[in-house]
């Protein structure tokens, strides 16, 4: 089952990709609006005024509530396409396992991204994106009236609002999709409980991997435990961590009938704080390497170079972890300990 998650993560990634794509180019629409009502209502070598922010603020509003609306449908468009093809993924891997599955009905599972996460819909979430454009938009637009510049730098400064929008929008992508899988997921394995003992929480093996997600790693919990709520990825924005079913043996699921567990799978691990593609490709053979899944966060990182550790768990971290402090004590669910919180647990590991 692991392995068939790990490769429908693969495909959420691309679809969030797509997405994020997508956020963007509404996003520089409405950049591409602003900046052309700039330009005809005034000479390029003009100055931009205070008085010309107040226009644009009230432009802005009306801009802003059209953006936040055309986010909210672009988001629920893609995950639907998300709920719809999930638990496809699931199915194929009992399958192939031989063993008897319940499939749940698409119309059943259309209203699971209407939940909140961290206390806000998945519309609100892209207002909030919507908003944080316009805000953006009138801070550079107040520096250029400040600074006296003329309207034509003053558009220029836009395409910083758009390069911060573009992370924006992967972020957001990103995350609503994860949404969407994870609950998906969860619910068609609570359809099949009778097929699963509990669930491993799965990080990814990079050196991009939040605190919390890397101290979780590994961690199993019972199929009716009260924690799986606190611990359901994604644990925050961008978040790439999974939980995992841990399912019955063969012998059990199939009556004794079949007791030959199938292969193992495995899951890439990426000793780079960058991304598989920023890394040179003369570098990947030595920074990429596959490995078993369900490898632990911390159990791959004693494998990897010092220099790598550092870079990751940073000075004090690194310390107290090779002093004895595991990295499940260095975080809650929620969040890292700060460096104060570390020191104050753990005073004789931080002595030295």
């Amino acid at each position: 089952m692991a392995d068939a998650l790990l490769r429908y993560a693969l495909r959420v990634d691309g679809l969030s990709q797509d997405l994020a794509a997508r956020i963007a180019r509404d996003v520089e629409r409405v950049l591409d609006q602003v900046a052309g009502n700039l330009s005809r209502r005034n000479r390029d070598d003009a100055p931009f005024t205070y008085d010309r922010l107040q226009e644009v603020r009230r432009e802005l509003q009306a801009l802003r509530a059209a953006l936040a609306v055309r986010l909210s449908e672009t988001v629920t468009e893609a995950q639907a396409a998300v709920i719809e093809t999930a638990p496809a993924a699931t199915a194929a891997a009992a399958a192939r396992l031989g063993v008897s599955w319940t499939a749940v009905p698409v119309e059943m599972l259309a209203n699971l991204t209407a939940e909140p996460y961290q206390g806000k819909t998945w519309a609100q979430w892209g207002a909030a994106l919507a908003e944080r454009t316009e805000q953006r938009v009138l801070d550079e637009l107040r520096d250029a009236a400040a600074l006296g510049e003329g309207i034509e730098k003053a558009a220029r400064r836009l395409e910083t609002v758009a390069d911060l929008s573009r992370t924006s929008a992967r972020k957001l992508a990103r995350t609503a999709l994860q949404d969407a899988a994870t609950r998906t997921h969860m619910e068609t394995f609570k359809r099949n409980a009778s097929l699963i003992k509990g669930f491993r929480f799965l990080a990814t093996l990079d050196g991009r991997v939040s605190p919390t997600c890397r101290s979780l790693s590994g961690r199993e919990f019972s199929a009716d435990s009260p924690e799986l709520a606190s611990v359901r990825p994604p644990l925050h924005p961008n978040c790439r961590s999974l939980l995992v079913p841990i399912t019955r043996s063969m012998s059990e699921l199939t009556g004794g009938k079949v007791t030959t567990e199938p292969p193992a799978p495995t899951q890439p691990a990426v000793m780079s704080t960058r991304s598989v593609k920023d890394i040179p490709k003369s570098e990947r053979p030595k920074r990429i390497q596959s490995v078993p899944a369900g490898t632990t966060y911390e159990d791959w990182l004693r494998t990897t170079d010092a220099d790598f550790q550092k870079e990751v768990l940073g000075p004090t971290r690194y310390r107290a972890w090779k002093n004895g402090v595991p990295l499940s004590g260095m975080a809650t669910y929620d969040r890292a300990l700060t460096i104060a919180e570390l020191k104050a647990k753990y005073p004789l590991e931080l002595s030295t």
